[in-house]
């Protein structure tokens, strides 16, 4: 009687084993561990570097815990003993003793001589040894295995011989147990019988019912990880169905998602480095006689070689096409090289419309679909069972229609990992990028967004392994913590989240459009918009190197001596849970942290800006959540977790908001003043304060925008009242709040013809001509700006502001504020006779004649500005 344990495919992840579920690890010496996944992206091309793997690590068992077929393997101990009851593993003859003290520990002993190593991952080597064993007599096998081809050898092997046997793959009683847990879960929360069954007709009446969980954030402007917590009950039984999900789902995702990143940097850089060493970046551009270019003869040579059918070549264009890389071994060595570098992943399947990319576009391909697919293998296989159609149903008859809407959007997007749900026609799709651009307008070489970026390090600060103390003195030791800080900012993790800029939707799309556009006008422009990001990504970037490397530092202390891990495991587990809270409480684009309405063509046009805030408010509803159902932290008891989380609340609703919003309105400059506040800066204190509650109501989604826009013109009509002559014609402008890309782009508009507005502005606009002052020039680039979305504006503004943070009558604070980016009258204290503000909240000065700094430089005459 053969039971296997586990499989160890060469270059693959470790599957589950069945009777004990072990990891392990590869070494490399001169460089640490590897995992089994970053083995099989990184191990031959380290091996080809010279570097020499130690597999000894795979003869111990480590984390290990009861896989499905473990009660299984003690009813055959029970009733027909140990003696034919084998572990048959892929692992090497070394692995024996350990596997054997590990299954005894669990209370199953083996004979210890049953225990076989193969040394070898084939199927075929599983097979040949239930071959051998017929020939020595046995004639009724029973074997399982999770790899499929490795069920498929062995039952291939025993249907020639004439012997009783039974093989199966283990996968199907983890499906039935995961399915019977998760059904469980469903009746516990929302008291629906774990065996009832739901047709499709049935679930939606039903469904059509709920209202849907409405408290705080609907299930449309929920992501993934919401969603789930929607169905955890209460106590205890929510802290075990929370774990369920996240070894089922919400791990897997991560694992693969930092396997696609790992593989994404090392593709490109791979490609790069062989452009580099062969010498061909001009040789591809170059046209052929017939019109194609070296670099498309490449692509069909690769595709040929492949066997996949090119649409719209005919059968004298391929053998031109191949027959020019066969003349020249340059080509014909990078083509081959091309495909070594996808890591036997292939090459790109070519579309109708291949003639308009390019190798860089077959390989992202490759990356978002081949690769993407085998790392999400496992998530993908227990998502079919969890979120099966009758699944499906009950979750729509007990939470409702919407709720279930939302739940396959969410696996739509993470499966793909694209955020632009299928559809639409191509108008629409491109009035989307234009919006999409008009935002990377506004970011373009955006020094303050970029400062208040960083105030995101503060994240990372918790109340138990990194609380201030901790955190505060892994600072204090300063020659570890910037090497920490450097290992963090050049991972794989951080290079993949610079390059392809996932920090927001509009982003994450300007940057794929920039690497994959077919149209090169438009491929042009987004690659500007995408450069004019530095600043940004860059911080974010810092933010999380610098919060994470005190946050990384005392998590491999404290799982050094609170769980006995050693400093390599400890490391290695500490990067796992800093990718996860960088995940979490930074801004992402990733699928799995966008919901239904983001990654809508509406959310596109109304939800801008707002990842961050959606973010953090589905942090703060989790925390209230945990409280009002009395779920515990892992590690934690219920008091120590009800503080975490009032004092996270507390941070992302106000303490954040408040210095970020500061920060934003310039609020700072005020302690450069006098001690007596005005009236003006009363007045920005009110607008700081109103800013808090916009950032809090538009994390809510639509509904939340939709108040914020509607209180919003109620205070601008109020404020209009108080005025002498109130006027109310232009007030329904505040209604376009809800799109902050086309109120900037009306804006523009609006800011452009201010100089043309009355007579004596227009003279003076004639009287300057070509003059390098006249702000006819200003009117024109925001035109040009609004209309094309080239950043001109942006330009002349970055410009005019430093030249001005220059002047001799700039004080020294306030030249800094406008290098990093505000602008001078958000740091003055002027009144109506300086300044004018439009409609659309852009300020201009009345003049230049007048010093905007002359009223901040008579308060602060002979004192100290830093006194405050």
């Amino acid at each position: 009687m053969e039971i296997d344990t586990e499989t160890i495919e060469y270059g693959k992840p470790l599957p589950d084993a069945f009777i004990g579920q072990v990891k392990a690890k590869v070494y490399a010496n001169e460089r640490g561990r590897l995992s089994a996944e970053e083995f099989a992206e990184q191990g031959q091309r380290l091996v080809e570097q010279g570097y020499e793997m130690d597999f000894t690590d795979f003869n111990r068992v480590r984390e290990g815990e009861k896989g499905p077929l473990f009660g299984v393997a003690e009813t055959i101990k029970k009733a027909r003993g140990n003696e034919d009851l084998y572990v048959l593993t892929a692992r090497a003859p070394e692995s024996q003793k350990a596997i054997y003290e590990f299954l005894k520990q669990q209370g199953l002993e083996f004979k210890e001589d049953n225990i076989v190593g193969l040394g070898n991952s084939t199927g075929e080597a599983k097979a040949n040894w239930i071959i051998d064993k017929a020939a020595e007599g046995f004639n009724d096998f029973y074997f399982a295995d999770d790899a499929i081809q490795n069920v498929k050898a062995v039952k291939t092997a025993l249907s020639v011989i004439d012997v009783k046997s039974k093989v199966q793959q283990a996968r199907l009683n983890t499906s039935e147990k995961m399915n019977a847990e998760f059904n469980n879960i469903i009746e516990q929360s929302s008291g629906i019988d774990a065996s009832k069954v739901f047709s499709d007709v049935k679930a939606e009446l039903r469904g059509g019912k709920k209202k849907g969980q409405r408290f705080f954030i609907p299930p449309s402007a929920e992501d993934f990880q919401g969603l789930l917590y929607v169905t955890l009950p209460k106590g205890i039984k929510g802290e075990k169905a929370y774990k369920f999900y996240q070894d089922a789902l919400l791990d897997p995702y991560t694992r693969a998602m930092t396997n696609l990143s790992t593989s994404r940097v090392n593709i490109m850089s791979d490609f790069k480095t062989l452009k580099k060493e062969l010498d061909v970046p001009k040789d591809l551009k170059k046209e052929t006689a017939s019109g194609f270019t070296n670099e498309q003869a490449v692509r069909v040579y690769l595709w040929n070689q492949l066997g996949e059918k090119i649409p719209g070549l005919s059968k004298t264009d391929l053998k031109e096409l191949t027959d020019i890389v066969n003349a020249d071994p340059k080509l014909s060595v990078f083509a081959d090289q091309i495909l070594r570098i996808t890591k036997g992943d292939g090459y790109s399947t070519p579309s109708k419309g291949w003639a308009n990319g390019t190798i860089t576009t077959d390989l992202l391909e490759v990356l978002n679909k081949t690769k993407r697919t085998k790392y999400l293998k496992t998530w993908q296989e227990n998502v079919d069972v969890i979120f099966s159609t009758e699944n499906l149903n009950k979750l729509e008859a007990a939470y409702g229609t919407k709720y279930r809407q939302a739940v396959e959007n969410s696996l739509a997007r993470m499966k793909t990992g694209s955020n632009r749900v299928a559809g639409g026609n191509r108008l629409s799709n491109q009035v989307l990028d234009y919006i999409n651009n008009s935002t990377g307008v506004t970011m373009f070489l955006n020094a303050r967004s970029a400062l208040l970026q960083t105030i995101s390090s503060a994240n990372y600060i918790n109340w138990s392994f990194n609380n201030p103390y901790k955190a505060g003195k892994a600072f204090a030791n300063q020659p570890q913590f910037w090497k920490d800080f450097k290992m963090l900012i050049n991972s794989d993790y951080l290079k993949d989240r610079r390059n392809g800029l996932k920090l927001n939707v509009s982003e994450s799309e300007i940057a794929n459009a920039a690497k994959t556009g077919k149209n090169k006008a438009k491929a042009v422009l987004s690659y500007l918009l995408e450069k004019g990001y530095a600043p940004t990504k860059y911080a974010d970037s810092f933010a999380i190197a610098f919060g994470g490397a005190s946050y990384y530092r005392n998590r491999v202390k404290d799982l050094m001596k609170n769980q006995s891990l050693s400093e390599v495991e400890a490391s290695e587990r500490a990067l796992k849970e800093w990718r996860a809270e960088s995940e979490k409480s930074q801004q992402s684009a990733d699928p799995s942290k966008i919901s239904a309405q983001q990654s809508s063509d509406l959310g596109r046009v109304v939800l801008q800006y707002v990842n961050t805030p959606m973010q953090y408010a589905r942090l703060q509803k989790r925390d209230i959540q945990d409280i009002a159902n009395k779920r515990r932290m892992p590690g934690k008891t219920l008091a120590e977790s009800n503080r975490v989380r009032v004092s996270r609340v507390i941070y992302y609703a106000a303490i954040q908001n408040l210095i970020f919003n500061a920060m934003q309105q310039g609020l700072f400059a005020l302690g450069f003043g006098d001690t007596d506040i005005s009236d003006d800066e009363q007045k920005k204190i009110i607008k700081g304060a109103n800013g808090m509650l916009d950032s809090s109501l538009r994390g809510l989604g639509f509904a939340g925008v939709t108040v914020q826009v509607l209180k919003n013109l109620g205070i601008d009509i109020y404020e209009r009242s108080q005025k002498n002559r109130p006027e109310y014609v232009d007030a329904w402008i505040k209604l376009l709040e809800f799109s902050p890309a086309i109120k900037s782009k009306l804006g523009r508009f609006k800011s452009a013809a201010y100089p043309f507005d009355n007579k004596q502005k227009r003279e003076e606009v004639f009287e300057k001509g070509f003059a390098l002052n006249n702000p006819a020039y200003e009117s024109a680039a925001k035109v040009i700006t609004a209309t094309t979305n080239i950043p001109l504006d942006r330009v002349m503004s970055k410009t005019n502001n430093l030249v001005r943070a220059f002047d001799d009558d700039v004080e020294a604070w306030m030249s800094v504020a406008m290098i990093m980016g505000w602008p001078e009258w958000q740091l003055t204290d002027k009144g109506d006779d300086n300044t004018s503000e439009n409609v659309f909240g852009n300020k201009s000065f009345k003049g230049s004649s007048n010093n905007p700094f002359a009223k901040a430089a008579k308060k602060s005459k002979n004192k100290n500005p830093f006194a405050k």
